[in-house]
């Protein structure tokens, strides 16, 4: 398996609302990378007054690529990386920015951790987290985890991420 360093990959959940608000968008552009990894390349609503307001993801499948957390604040790092740098480093054929930082530069807004090191340990006020790097073979491989409708709680010490 390759390893992928991802901030976020979800699954939409259907929902009413969110079915009408898709079919007055425009499709995404999904190009496939390789089997498993594809880009998609979305229109900002409304377009960003600098850039090219266009919107990028990347889609991982967890059965074909591992999702790592690699941190510049980390005891085996030195300093923080490009993400053709991270790539190098770490043997990924991707790296996104996992956060938004704090004025360090460093330090996670909100709650970032693997099994090894630790960012930062609190939760922020929003209500949703990434998952990955599980302890426990009873949850799923990657989880974005709603803080409103799941039991953080419960899943917090089965996954690393």
């Amino acid at each position: 398996m390759m390893a992928v360093a991802v901030a976020g990959v979800t699954a939409e959940r259907p929902s009413p609302a969110g079915a009408a608000a898709r079919k007055k968008q425009p499709a995404a552009a999904w190009n496939p990378l390789e089997p498993g990894l594809e880009l998609g390349e979305f229109p900002a609503t409304p377009p960003s007054e600098s850039g090219d307001s266009i919107v990028r993801v990347l889609r991982a499948d967890p059965n074909r690529f591992d999702l790592r957390l690699m941190n510049a604040s980390a005891p085996d790092q030195e300093r923080a990386l490009t993400a053709r740098d991270w790539c190098v480093r770490g043997g990924l054929v991707a790296a996104i920015n996992a956060s938004m930082y704090q004025t360090d530069h460093r330090t996670s807004v909100s709650l970032m951790k693997t099994a090894t090191h630790v960012n930062n340990p609190r939760l922020s006020k929003d209500r949703a987290v990434l998952a990955f790097d599980r302890l426990d073979r009873s949850v799923p491989p990657v989880a974005l985890i709603d803080r409103d409708c799941d039991d953080f709680e419960s899943l917090r010490g089965r996954a690393s991420g």
